[in-house]
């Protein structure tokens, strides 16, 4: 087991003390890179330690609800971690939540990840905090599923000029988002000066694009999803620049 690299338990029924088993576990692994646990019935806290070699974290379909995700990324070191997973993870969302510990309330964090994480109005404002830790090091973030709306997609564009590592985004299947989402990313990579390799926005309330905002996202985003099924003939079908 010292050479594992990538373990996949999904759909296996961990429940809410899953996390902290495998936590326990995780020194026995030193080279697992990347853990699948989708669908695991996961709802409390994972205490990763500071050094794992953990890269690559996919906990979609696990009802984690808003206050867990809080203490989940809490826990979740952000200088390591590269790629994670969170799609479908809570239900319609309302109110505020603050994460576990005490904090300013701004979301920053420490560098070793022991930091609060402070939700503002829902699951964009806790997803900002996160990114805007110092030495964040994400690359790719799916929050597919989660009753995402525009104000929500507005907290995670603020977060872009603070994590230039985040290329790749899955927002899709959150019908709350509509184009004036896609007009604050766009805004915010313009403003970090790097845009996104991946954006996927299909099941979104997306387009039809105006020919200004289609001209913004073809120059900032190298792979658009937006698959609806109205809209211009030219933005129906997933784009994918050369």
């Amino acid at each position: 087991m010292q050479s594992l690299q990538e373990l996949d338990l999904s759909l296996n029924p961990l429940g809410s003390s899953g996390p902290s088993a495998l936590a326990r576990l995780l020194p026995a692994w030193p080279a697992l890179a990347t853990l699948g646990l989708r669908g695991c019935g996961l709802g409390g806290p994972f205490p990763l330690p500071g050094r794992s070699p953990l890269r690559s974290l996919a906990l979609s379909y696990n009802p984690l609800g808003l206050e867990g995700l809080g203490r989940l990324l809490r826990d979740i070191p952000a200088p390591g971690i590269h790629s994670l997973e969170l799609g479908s993870i809570t239900g319609a969302v309302t109110g505020s939540v603050t994460g576990a510990g005490t904090g300013s309330g701004t979301g920053a964090g420490t560098g070793s990840g022991t930091g609060s994480i402070t939700g503002g109005s829902g699951i964009g404002g806790i997803v900002r905090a996160y990114l805007e830790q110092e030495g964040c090091a994400l690359s790719h973030l799916t929050l597919s599923g989660n009753h995402l709306g525009d104000k929500d997609i507005e907290e995670v564009a603020r977060s872009l000029p603070s994590c230039p590592s985040l290329v790749s985004l899955d927002l899709s299947a959150n019908p709350g988002i509509s184009t004036e989402g896609l007009r604050s990313l766009l805004g915010a990579l313009e403003k970090r000066g790097r845009g996104l390799e991946f954006l996927n926005l299909a099941g979104c309330s997306v387009g039809p694009l105006d020919d200004p905002t289609w001209t913004r996202s073809t120059g900032m985003i190298r792979e658009l999803r937006l698959c609806r099924r109205r809209g211009r003939r030219d933005q129906r079908l997933c784009w994918k620049s050369s």
